[in-house]
C-alpha cells in the first residue's frame, strides 16, 4: 500500500512541474488585412465631437492613441496537463490587434474600438477578421461587431464563431435632422449604436437622447 502511495505522489509531482506538455510553439504571424483596416477610419490623433438635438457637445479623445497589440491564436492542442493544473499548450499564430479607446472629456464616458482576429473552430487554422465597437456610459451601453475578412475559412457560421452581438447594415438613416448614409446599426436594451466605414462611430441614441456625430 505504502508503494502505490509513493508512486502516485511521483505522477502528481511530475504532473505539477509540467514535464508532461512541451511548450508553446509559434507556426506562424497573421496580420489585418486590407479589407479589415479598411473598416478603422480613426489615426492616433482622432477627435471625435458628438451632439445633441439641443446643440450640447460631446467630445472624445484617445489618450493612448493606436494600441498595436500580438495574440496568441491556438490551432493545435499539443498537451493538455492533468486536472491538478489544467493548462493546455498549443502551437498558435501571432495574431495582429489594433486598439483604440476614446475617452470623454469628462471621463463618463468611453467608445472601444477594435480590430481583431479569432480562429474560426479549435483546433484548426482557418481564422476570420473582424470590427468591434463597445460604447459604454451616460446610462446607456452596447457592443457589437462586424465579420470584416476570412483566411482559409469559407462559410462561416455566425453562431459558432466568438462574436456574440452583430451590427446590421441598415443602410440610409436620419438622426438629428441629419441623413447618413451606408450605416450599421445596433440595439441593446435602451442604446442604439450606429457606425459606418466611412466616418467610424456615427453615435448613439436612448429613450432620453440622440447624439451624433459632427461634421
Amino acid at each position: 500500500m505504502k508503494k502505490s502511495i509513493h508512486f502516485l505522489l511521483v505522477i502528481l509531482l511530475g504532473s505539477c512541474n509540467g514535464s508532461f506538455c512541451p511548450d508553446d510553439r509559434k507556426v506562424g504571424d497573421l496580420s489585418l488585412t486590407a479589407n479589415t483596416k479598411s473598416f478603422n477610419p480613426y489615426d492616433s490623433e482622432s477627435r471625435l465631437v458628438f451632439e445633441n438635438e439641443a446643440g450640447d457637445s460631446l467630445v472624445f479623445q484617445s489618450t493612448n492613441g493606436l494600441e498595436e497589440s500580438m495574440d496568441r491564436l491556438c490551432i493545435n492542442k499539443l498537451c493538455t496537463e492533468p486536472k491538478i493544473k489544467g493548462n493546455s499548450t498549443c502551437e498558435y499564430y501571432d495574431s495582429e490587434a489594433n486598439r483604440l479607446v476614446f475617452f470623454s472629456e469628462a471621463q463618463n464616458a468611453t467608445i472601444d474600438f477594435l480590430l481583431f482576429s479569432d480562429v474560426v473552430a479549435e483546433d484548426q487554422a482557418q481564422f476570420f477578421q473582424a470590427m468591434r465597437i463597445g460604447f459604454s456610459g451616460l446610462n446607456a451601453s452596447a457592443l457589437a461587431g462586424i465579420v470584416s475578412d476570412s483566411i482559409d475559412a469559407s462559410n462561416i457560421s455566425r453562431e459558432n464563431i466568438s462574436i456574440r452581438n452583430y451590427f446590421s447594415f441598415i443602410g440610409t438613416v436620419e438622426l438629428n435632422d441629419r441623413t447618413f448614409e451606408e450605416v450599421y446599426a445596433f440595439e441593446e436594451f435602451n442604446t442604439t449604436i450606429y457606425y459606418n466605414k466611412r466616418k467610424g462611430f456615427l453615435g448613439f441614441d436612448t429613450n432620453e437622447m440622440t447624439w451624433t456625430l459632427k461634421e
